[in-house]
């Protein structure tokens, strides 16, 4: 059975494949029997329970439920792209769960770096929680019986916190899976042990083969060594490695020795991204490329893609709206519904500061209209419920996003792009994603 993840909720429940980053909503009926599913039960089993709570007037009508439920699993192209409540849903707004499934959790703001594409502008003296302010979270979704998919433990550079072992053991029990966000430099031998024992998987910054031009982009010397070593101790204890590698005019065209490097140290997995145009790298625009050089860099892309995809569990590079350059834009019909994003609607972001947002993407403003307020001592799950900013997430229609509402790249090949970059661009979630050339082109014409 592939990688799943059930939660009862009010409404009846989520399944959330995983390793297609789907999200589905269930009935009560359909939660019972995915519930017997996840159990190995046989279908009567699963009718029999189903039976013991719910009045069923019609058995071979559960029966066929059972069935069609079990071929979903196995194969998870039946569900809608992405998210079960996807473009075109005629509903108000997606269901509030009770608690997100995943939680992008930066518990400290501090950094031993100054990375040119920093999102949130970590330094060495940003804002840091305290660990009691930590625990007030982890103990109000433990009094609500509540269990996460996953929690990214990011920073900054977590490793800057000086209680991140205890913070690791009292965010553990609440997660079906804990992932560690660092740039590596701080790990050793003395501490990776207990580190790896907490964590189920890493991902860590590694963007140069070339010790110079790491450092250059990390605005930090000699630190290539240092992040190769914590690479090394991760896989040697057994903790999967997702290495993130930034495109900028340092590395672009030494890649393959990059994967040479990584390939040797045992990464599991390479994601390699052009930065995100806000933060540090808004004011280092001179350090990356332009979009036209990203695009004229989309035949490297696909030979690294090619060359280097048997290395890796995954591997993805480059441009997300590449096809935006190629192909002419086609009008479809108007699009209406809801255009879905897992920010808000099953990820938060707890910001060093306490506040919340919707997505990580989202922490480099100051505007409340993208921010809770603090979650500290007990205010977590009522801000998740009511923040303005979640609200705004799971109501979005699709119709006000001009062009992608009348785009024939919706919702098959596009989910309408990144409302968070969206949003710090032209201010507004209700905008197109900038990265994609057909927004470019669409602009341009209604400025002439």
């Amino acid at each position: 059975m592939k990688q799943l993840f059930l939660r009862r909720e009010p409404f009846g429940g989520v399944l959330y494949h995983i390793g297609e980053g789907r999200l589905e909503f269930l009935n009560h009926t359909g939660y019972e029997i995915y519930f017997g599913i996840a159990r190995r039960w046989i279908d009567e089993e699963i009718l029999t329970h189903v039976k013991s709570r719910f009045q069923v007037d019609d058995p071979e009508l559960v029966r066929s439920d059972i069935q069609n439920l079990r071929k979903a699993v196995l194969d998870p192209v039946r569900l809608p792209k992405r998210h079960a409540v996807a473009v075109g849903v005629e509903v108000r707004g997606i269901p509030t769960l009770s608690a997100p499934l995943e939680i992008h959790w930066e518990i400290t703001g501090r950094c031993n770096l100054e990375c040119l594409h920093c999102y949130n502008n970590s330094t060495r003296n940003s804002p840091q929680p305290t660990l009691d302010q930590i625990r007030s979270v982890v103990d109000e979704l433990k009094e609500a019986k509540t269990k996460v998919r996953g929690i990214i433990v990011s920073g900054g550079e977590p490793l800057m916190h000086p209680h991140l072992r205890e913070i690791l053991e009292t965010i553990r029990p609440l997660a079906a899976e804990v992932v560690l966000a660092t740039n590596g430099t701080l790990v050793r031998e003395s501490n990776i042990a207990w580190i790896a024992g907490m964590v189920d998987a890493v991902n860590l910054s590694i963007d140069s083969s070339n010790a110079d031009s790491f450092s250059k982009f990390r605005r930090h010397p000699d630190i290539l060594d240092k992040t190769v070593n914590a690479m090394r101790l991760f896989v040697k204890h057994g903790i999967p490695v997702v290495v993130q590698t930034t495109i900028s005019r340092y590395n672009v065209d030494s890649l393959d020795d990059l994967a040479l490097l990584l390939r040797s140290g045992g990464a599991a997995s390479w994601i390699i991204r052009l930065p995100i145009r806000m933060g540090r790298a808004r004011n280092n625009e001179q350090h990356f490329l332009t979009a036209r050089e990203g695009q004229t860099k989309e035949p490297l892309f696909q030979r690294i893609r090619n060359r280097y995809a048997s290395d890796f569990d995954v591997l993805r590079v480059g441009n997300r709206f590449m096809w935006s350059y190629d192909e002419p834009f086609i009008r479809h019909d108007h699009k209406t519904g809801l255009a879905t994003c897992a920010a808000g609607t099953m990820l938060a972001a707890i910001r060093p500061d306490g506040t919340m947002v919707p997505c990580a993407v989202f922490g480099d403003t100051a505007s409340p209209e993208v921010h809770s307020l603090p979650v500290w001592n007990g205010r977590f799950l009522s801000e998740w419920r009511n923040a303005e900013c979640f609200k705004m997430m799971r109501e979005i229609k699709l119709e006000r996003i001009v062009p992608c509402n009348s785009c024939a790249k919706l919702p098959d090949t596009c989910d309408g792009g990144c409302r968070a970059v969206a949003f710090h661009t032209f201010g507004s979630v209700y905008e197109p994603d900038p990265d994609c050339n057909y927004v470019r082109a669409f602009r341009c014409d209604q400025s002439s």
